[in-house]
């Protein structure tokens, strides 16, 4: 699946997270709320892959030993199973602020040379404006952050 349809279906499950699920960030609930609602929109609208949060494929001593305990993603699109594939890990944060460590986790999840191989990661983290939640996002692919994805999208 291209980036830009990719990006176009997580625009449209965030807009239904704010739009919907407005309360949970003027609650300022936990993150894995947040994600598991995110998850809930994401899975409507890519049927044909399966939608987990807080997925530990290879169990916590397999991911410990590689990358350390928290490698595991806030959501994923993927196809479950040792084969995978694996499409799309997002790291999420209710507010604007973005985790480094969030963004090493994204390149190794995202590196070709790496265990897991996800075709393509995004931070997303929201603003507020006037009000109002903002998202904004950073995309991930072949171990990096590409912000060259976007520009190829628009143009």
């Amino acid at each position: 699946m291209e980036f830009g349809e990719i990006d176009q279906r997580l625009d449209v499950a965030i807009a239904l997270l704010i739009e919907r699920d407005k309360m949970l960030f003027d609650a300022n609930v936990i993150e894995t709320s947040i994600s598991h609602k995110l998850g809930c929109y994401l899975q409507w609208l890519f049927p044909s892959y399966d939608v987990d949060c807080e997925y530990d494929r290879l169990g916590q001593d397999g991911k410990s030993a590689e990358y350390g305990p928290d490698m595991r993603p806030d959501v994923i699109i993927h196809k479950r199973g040792p084969e995978g594939p694996n499409l799309v890990a997002i790291e999420l944060k209710p507010d604007a602020r973005l985790d480094p460590d969030d963004e090493v986790k994204l390149m190794e999840l995202t590196s070709l040379q790496g265990r897991y191989r996800y075709e393509y990661g995004f931070s997303i983290g929201f603003e507020n404006e006037d009000g109002e939640k903002r998202p904004f996002k950073h995309a991930f692919c072949d171990g990096r952050f590409r912000s060259d994805l976007y520009s190829r999208r628009r143009s």
